[in-house]
């Protein structure tokens, strides 16, 4: 489970990753934590970690980074908003940590549409593609069309409204975003 916490050290958001966690999550003390939290102004995190929680009651809190130990050697020239992506340093990301950068690219495009009203959602004739480069601690770097139909539909999806950083000296990957009508939307990796 990645916890995020404000300077008061109470909790502000968590995510969890697999399907087992996801039917867990509600039983954990971090759920009551977040919860009791969420009727003052939600603050901007200051602490990000990982928590596990084991089957003989212990638990074990370890800073984000440190638990994912991703290399975070610069890359050249970071990608900017709607840029053509350079080719992404895969070396440095496993298969594990890309499934968490999947799981947390999903997250934040499903939290835009959660802020949609119910009729706020564009229906699409065809399918629109979109390449997403992430970067190493889960925020999105920048995004691209991937053929004329998406770039001009872009304002209609839910990527216009995630939030861009791109912070220096962190390995990136790429994803593949396909959006199709109303709320459906899918994340793959990037071939």
């Amino acid at each position: 489970m990645r916890v995020l916490v404000n300077a008061n050290a109470e909790v502000i958001q968590y995510y969890v990753y697999d399907p087992d966690s996801r039917g867990l999550a509600l039983l954990t003390p971090i759920y009551d934590l977040w919860a009791a939290n969420q009727a003052q102004t939600p603050d901007q995190p200051v602490a990000d970690f990982e928590v596990v929680f084991s089957s003989d009651v212990a638990i074990a809190v370890t800073p984000w980074y440190a638990a994912y130990k991703v290399d975070t050697t610069p890359i050249a020239d970071a990608a900017l908003l709607r840029a053509p992506s350079p080719p992404s340093d895969l070396t440095t990301i496993d298969a594990a940590e890309m499934a968490v950068l999947q799981e947390l690219l999903w997250l934040q495009i499903w939290n835009v549409s959660s802020d949609l009203p119910e009729d706020g959602y564009a229906l699409f004739d065809q399918p629109l593609v979109y390449r997403v480069r992430v970067n190493a601690d889960g925020t999105i770097a920048s995004y691209e069309p991937v053929d004329e139909l998406s770039d001009q539909n872009l304002e209609n999806t839910l990527l216009n409204g995630v939030t861009i950083a791109t912070p220096p000296n962190q390995a990136q990957v790429d994803f593949r975003v396909e959006f199709k009508a109303g709320d459906a939307f899918g994340v793959t990796a990037w071939d």
